[in-house]
């Protein structure tokens, strides 16, 4: 591949791993944020949860796509090396949050102590 040339062929394996991460980790870490719930207040919680990563989400496009533009620079004619740069900057950073996220996901399951086991069919059928 050229420097500077950027295909979908190129990124799928990428957003294939990025996406199968994702994928691995939120079930596990909602487990874990909910598995001390009481099942009576499952929906509650279920829904505060779901909002909390509705509102981290959009504070993560916002912040990544700050990051993809001040990368990109002020150039009014930018180039695809240029966009290629500022994709690789935020793919970067997201990395790094995902490692910091699965790091994070190991010290609570090994930290929080497991009284109950409420199961994402459960909180799913008190909502």
């Amino acid at each position: 591949m050229q420097r500077g040339t950027l295909n979908v062929f190129s990124l799928m394996p990428l957003m294939f791993i990025y996406g199968l991460g994702q994928g691995t980790t939120v079930r596990r870490l909602t487990g874990t944020a909910l598995s001390n719930v009481a099942p009576e207040n499952a929906g509650g919680a279920s829904g505060v949860l779901t909002t909390m990563q509705q509102v981290a989400a959009s504070i993560g496009v916002s912040v990544l796509g700050s990051i993809f533009f001040t990368s990109l620079g002020t150039n009014h004619n930018p180039d695809i090396a240029h966009y290629t740069r500022a994709f690789t900057v935020v793919l970067c950073c997201n990395l790094v949050l995902i490692c910091l996220t699965f790091a994070q996901i190991v010290r609570l399951t090994r930290i929080v102590p497991r009284t109950q086991n409420v199961s994402m069919e459960h909180v799913a059928m008190e909502a």
